[in-house]
């Protein structure tokens, strides 16, 4: 399944649990916090409280658009939102975040390697 090592760096990726997709709430772990840095989003600089955080437009690798979301808690906890996340993963699963022909975020557990090798293929990576 490590269809990670395929992907440009820096890409993050988030081991999906139940609470995670029921809640909505995802602690930025480092990775994310690497990928949201070199796409000029910096958790120091922001400020506490969710109507305060960086959204970026994205898709879901098949297509569907979404918005990625890093913001800090009101106690300062760095966050990350992914909408539409229900509908590409569950329990269990791993998603990245990367940056392809823009951001993308991709289901590595779900995805097969065959489909995801050609799509890589077919935008020249």
């Amino acid at each position: 399944m490590n269809n990670v090592s395929r992907l440009p760096q820096p890409t993050a990726t988030i081991d999906l649990t139940f609470t995670m997709l029921d809640k909505c709430i995802i602690d930025a772990n480092a990775t994310v916090r690497r990928f949201a840095f070199a796409h000029g989003v910096d958790f120091t600089q922001l400020e506490k409280g969710g109507e305060n955080g960086v959204v970026i437009d994205a898709q879901h690798f098949g297509g569907e658009d979404c918005k990625i979301k890093f913001y800090l808690t009101k106690r300062g906890d760095r966050r990350v939102s992914i909408s539409k996340l229900k509908s590409l993963a569950g329990d269990g699963d791993t998603v990245a975040i990367t940056m392809l022909d823009g951001v993308v975020v991709i289901n590595l557990t779900k995805v097969d390697a065959t489909e995801l090798d050609g799509y890589l293929n077919a935008i020249g990576y």
